[in-house]
Parts: structure tokens; sequence; C-alpha cells
């Protein structure tokens, strides 16, 4: 083998062992997408997660309980954004509220941070949930 063929080799290798990866996550991902709920508008799908974990493929596990915590995680960032939103237009929270506690099966041990939001919420105050979206970087593109 030349080295231009090495490099070649090498170069090309990630792209493929990417695509190894994506393909086999990417139904794990879509499993647990489909079990929860999404809000209006705010639905990530499975493309647009493997886009946002991509780059890290090399670097994690990528198995069932990887595609479980980003569905779950992503999940509820989209309720916590929702809900910012729900509360600012002065609108019925009640919706948004079973969407932040259904977020949770996806998240064993999570269950804190969506019943204090879910709590909160009822009572039109938004701090926790506010602090939970700028700790985790959640936003729209997420």
């Amino acid at each position: 083998m030349t080295i231009e063929q090495k490099q070649t080799a090498d170069a090309n290798a990630p792209q493929s062992a990417s695509a190894d990866k994506r393909e086999q996550f990417l139904p794990l991902l879509r499993k647990y997408h489909d079990q929860v709920v999404w809000p209006p508008g705010r639905d990530v799908t499975p493309d647009e997660m493997w886009k946002g974990i991509a780059h890290n493929s090399g670097q994690v596990i990528l198995d069932d309980t990887a595609a479980q915590g980003e569905v779950g995680f992503r999940n509820l960032c989209a309720w916590a954004l929702t809900a910012i939103d729900t509360v600012k237009a002065e609108k019925d929270t009640a919706e948004v509220g079973k969407g932040l506690l259904q977020s949770q099966k996806l998240m064993p041990g999570g269950e804190a941070f969506s019943q204090a939001m879910a709590d909160e919420l009822v009572l039109g105050n938004i701090e926790k949930t506010q602090q939970f979206v700028v700790a985790n970087k959640c936003d729209d593109d997420s």
C-alpha cells in the first residue's frame, strides 16, 4: 500500500465508521422517539438527534441506554421550552405539565427535574424551568 492509498483509506475510515454507527443507532433513537409525546412544533427527529451527536460518536458508547437518554433529554428540553413560552403567553399549562411529566419515563433519575418544573408550572412560575434550559443549553436548535 502506498502512502497515498493509506491517506485515502484513513480519510474515508471515519466517514464509513460514522455511517455504520448512524445505521446502528438510528433505529434505537426511533424506538424511543416514538414512545413519547412531543410538543407541537418542537418534535426533534431521530435524524436531527444524530446530527447533534455524530461528532462524538467515536468517543461514546452508542447503545440502547444512550439512545433512551438522548431522546429523553431532547424531549424534556422541548417541553421545558414549551412551558416557558406557554407561561409567557399566559395560556393554559395543563397539557404542558403532562408533557413534562411523561418525559420522565425515558429519564430514570430525572424525575425530580420534570416534577419540579411541572409543580412550578401550576403556579405560573418558570424559574426552575428557565434554569434547566440555560444549564442544559436547550434551545430551538436542540
